[in-house]
């Protein structure tokens, strides 16, 4: 009887570890698939729209960091996400550089173009 408790407390040791193995390669592979999907569209993040686009008007005020700017920037429309924004725009060299003022800005626009245009001041200031 002790050889047989042995035996299914090893068959149930080896089930834990197999199944554990599987959730840390399913993790892994999430994580991987997140990662690359994120990155892609770091350095490949395109316009809102295509053509003429539409222009919209935004006012950064005094004292926003680049992260209020964008939650600004994605819910005026003018981004798809804020989230990206703020990656290109710690990873570019327009960091710390945008300015207060208000902004016509289009939806046509890259976020690199956002960045620049907000970098040079309000009306090109």
């Amino acid at each position: 009887m002790e050889d047989v408790k042995e035996v299914i407390l090893s068959v149930l040791r080896t089930a834990v570890k197999a199944m554990l193995a599987v959730l840390v390669v399913v993790v892994i592979y999430r994580g991987a698939l997140i990662g690359y999907e994120v990155g892609y569209r770091v350095f490949s993040e395109q316009p809102v729209s295509t053509g003429e686009g539409t222009d919209i008007t935004v006012t950064i005020s005094e004292g926003m960091d680049s992260g209020e700017i964008a939650d600004l920037l994605e819910e005026e429309g003018v981004i798809h996400s804020a989230l990206i924004f703020r990656l290109q725009n710690r990873l570019s060299s327009y960091k710390k550089t945008m300015k207060a003022g208000t902004y016509t800005l289009n939806t046509s626009m890259t976020n690199d173009e956002i960045m620049e245009a907000l970098s040079e001041g309000s009306d090109g200031e």
